[in-house]
């Protein structure tokens, strides 16, 4: 009787020690910014467009919060800036409208997204009328930060795609010239458990399409001179489609941030035809964070009395055998 009492309280101290358990401290953090400023597009021959039209997409989950998503803007006419409101989810305050950088730990877990076309070349609408401005100046941010206080994911994301319908009535060439200052981030902590990840992405795509469909001209600036289809590059210092990313297997922070570079390049010879250029700008995060979790000090103490007492309940019951 006294062997198995003393079999029960281990198993009692065993199964309390096996719930008193802490938390580690752990955040994971993403941030994707672009900032496109100076983009000038010329056509060899002054060509006035058909239409244009401006579209922005944001969305900001959180957890099991329900989810910000602004759905699709269109600006079909107006003057710039073109601007949307920041898709954000959080218990605490949002950072402010259009704060196109990291901000961090702001106490609480968030995600956010926005964007803004503070600057247009061009007023959208049929036809676009002159802006007034010799350039396009568009900045993109997507952030997520979530820290210990629970398990749980975060996700943002921006896509703005500027759509312009021309017609050309002699053979040209169209070309492409801005600075780009980029920055990514993706930290997961060390002590983060099993499925912690952090990820941020930009992206940048110029299209060229004809009236049958047919892809004319593509340009994915990648670092490399020779990301073109239909075209050349002339400048390509660094890439604007780039992932970086973090995990419980690969912890610490990873950062690509750039200083301002200088893109440019040119179409091959269009023929006479109806067209539509895109430029698709997009930047976007996930993180993931689930709570690594370690032994209080007392738990500790309960798992070694627990450990002892199954240990001499083994020894009383050998030597009554003997």
């Amino acid at each position: 009787m006294k062997i198995r009492n003393l079999a029960i309280c281990s198993a009692l101290a065993l199964g309390l020690s096996a719930g008193m358990v802490n938390n580690a401290s752990a955040d994971v953090h993403a941030v994707a910014v672009n900032e496109i400023t100076n983009l000038q597009v010329v056509f060899t021959t002054p060509t006035q467009p058909d239409s244009a039209v401006f579209r922005v997409d944001r969305n900001a989950d959180l957890g099991s919060i329900p989810g910000t998503d602004g759905g699709s803007v269109p600006f079909n006419s107006g003057t710039a800036p073109f601007d949307v409101t920041q898709a954000f989810q959080g218990s605490g305050a949002a950072p402010a409208e259009n704060t196109f950088s990291g901000v961090g730990d702001l106490g609480f877990n968030y995600a956010r997204a926005d964007s803004s076309i503070l600057q247009s070349q061009l007023n959208p609408g049929q036809p676009p009328a002159p802006s007034g401005a010799g350039s396009t100046q568009t900045s993109s941010v997507a952030e997520s930060y979530l820290s210990a206080n629970d398990n749980g994911f975060g996700d943002a994301g921006n896509s703005s795609v500027t759509t312009v319908d021309f017609t050309l009535t002699t053979p040209q060439q169209i070309s492409f010239a801005f600075d780009s200052d980029p920055y990514l981030l993706a930290r997961v902590d060390s002590d983060s458990a099993f499925a912690s990840d952090a990820s941020a992405e930009i992206s940048l795509v110029f299209v060229i399409t004809n009236a049958a469909g047919a892809t004319i001209f593509e340009w994915t600036p990648d670092g490399q001179i020779g990301a073109i289809t239909g075209g050349t590059e002339s400048l390509d210092p660094f890439a604007l489609n780039a992932t970086v990313t973090r995990d419980q297997d690969n912890t610490g922070v990873a950062i690509t941030d750039n200083t301002v570079g200088s893109f440019a390049a040119i179409t091959n010879v269009l023929t006479a035809d109806t067209y539509t250029l895109e430029l698709r700008l997009r930047t976007t995060v996930n993180t993931q964070l689930t709570r690594a979790e370690i032994p209080e000090p007392e738990m500790l103490g309960l798992l070694g009395l627990s450990m002892l007492g199954i240990g001499f309940a083994r020894f009383l019951r050998r030597r009554k055998a003997a």
